[in-house]
């Protein structure tokens, strides 16, 4: 895999910062960034949910939630 030190290194600093905190709301501002389910339904099943960690892929961050979900990110 490349070395990405940029992304890297805001995965560093993010993950420690949000690990166990629970999403309060979610507020999307732009409809068409969310592919699946509808935005209504995205912001519903992320309410309560608690981080657990962050990995990456290339320039693509997953925000693992401890239900198993996952938010996926591109930088």
């Amino acid at each position: 895999m490349p070395e990405l030190p940029e992304v890297e290194a805001i995965r560093r600093v993010i993950e420690p910062q949000i690990q166990g905190f629970a999403i309060e709301q979610t507020i999307v501002s732009r409809l068409e960034v969310i592919a699946q389910p509808t935005a209504d339904e995205f912001c519903r099943c992320l309410t309560g949910q608690v981080f657990d960690s962050i990995t990456r892929r290339g320039k693509f961050l997953a925000i693992m939630l401890k239900s198993g979900d996952k938010i996926i990110v591109h930088l």
